[in-house]
């Protein structure tokens, strides 16, 4: 099952999802794809999949904006305090 959940999530198949009929996906932004190829590399995790429980939080947009918002937060008091980053 970790197997087939990870080949599911990164098929990039507008197919892949589960129980979604083919007009429902035409109309499917970048986002809903993510957040469906994200909760089948999760249940692959759940299965014991390494890749799944690692592209599970990559490809999830809310860890991604999470962690965008964390990087700007230390660019700007790095640059308010003078300290060197990296």
């Amino acid at each position: 099952m970790a197997k087939f959940m990870s080949e599911k999530g990164s098929t990039g198949d507008p197919l892949a999802p589960a129980g979604v009929s083919n007009k429902e996906w035409q109309g499917w932004t970048a986002l809903d794809f993510d957040e469906a190829a994200s909760e089948d590399f999760y249940i692959a995790g759940r299965y014991g999949s390494a890749i799944g429980k690692a592209l599970a939080v990559r490809i999830n947009p809310t860890a991604k904006l999470c962690g965008q918002m964390v990087r700007e937060a230390m660019k700007q008091e790095y640059r308010r305090t003078g300290a060197v980053c990296g």
